[in-house]
């Protein structure tokens, strides 16, 4: 980076002499060598920008200019626990990929929305839950909707959050003993009751595998989530090269262009 900041500086107080100086003696270089010097270097660096981004792309993923956006590229994993990809979509109420703890999983109509995910009681520490596969260091959003039957249904003495209803995601294959281990990734709840309240974070994977619960406290009120999304961030790289070339252009290779 520092090679690229000495480039850019000698590169753009040439430019800014082409606007208020002498244009046949730019006085922030000390020969027409220096600033070969600083062009050949530009040119290095963008021949190096480019074969990154090269990388990236033979990797599967998208270019973008430095904005995070949400891939929706999907890669499968083949064997395993679960499908890897770009935005794991399998969380709906009828997926057979549910499994349960001393929980009735079924499809019900709260508000206005049909076909959301009701984890209803039955026994102790009652939750449903996923494992999927993921890209380790990778960053996701998760989101979705809570809609609470009442306001504070929690038990503060889990190590994890744990409300009717919440949602936790944990790093590796299920442990059926993880609202007493904690260290999980991400542990959400609503709010307010009796509406749709829209969630959405992110996390980092710890490990190739992770694992979404769907907690429920109360031997009375379910817990109703609906839209429940994974997603991988969007990968993005630093594009220097269109902001460098704006200052190679007043001096070519075969001397002053103006």
């Amino acid at each position: 980076m520092a090679r690229f900041q000495f480039a850019v500086l000698i590169a753009a107080c040439v430019q800014s002499t082409l606007i208020t100086a002498d244009r046949d003696s730019p006085s922030c270089v000390e020969s027409r060598a220096e600033f070969d010097a600083a062009l050949a270097l530009v040119s290095s660096l963008e021949t190096q920008i480019e074969q990154a981004r090269q990388n990236v792309v033979a990797k599967g993923l998208q270019v973008r200019s430095c904005a995070f956006e949400d891939n929706t590229n999907a890669t499968e994993r083949g064997s395993g626990a679960a499908r890897r990809s770009d935005e794991h979509d399998e969380f709906s109420c009828i997926s057979a990929k549910w499994k349960s703890h001393n929980a009735i999983i079924k499809c019900s109509t709260f508000g206005d929305k049909s076909n959301a995910i009701e984890v209803a009681d039955a026994g102790g520490w009652t939750h449903a839950y996923q494992e999927i596969s993921v890209d380790s260091d990778a960053t996701y959003t998760i989101s979705g909707e809570f809609f609470g039957l009442a306001i504070g249904e929690c038990d503060g003495s889990a190590a994890v959050k744990w409300c009717s209803p919440s949602v936790v995601v944990c790093p590796g294959s299920y442990n059926g003993d993880y609202y007493n281990t904690g260290g999980c990734l991400v542990g959400l709840a609503p709010n307010g009751k009796d509406a749709w309240e829209p969630f959405k974070t992110t996390f980092t994977a710890t490990s190739s595998t992770v694992t979404v619960y769907i907690n429920q406290e109360s031997t009375t009120y379910s817990s109703v989530v609906d839209n429940l999304r994974i997603k991988l961030l969007q990968e993005c790289l630093s594009m220097h090269a269109p902001f460098a070339s704006l200052f190679v252009t007043g001096y070519g290779r075969d001397g002053w262009a103006w």
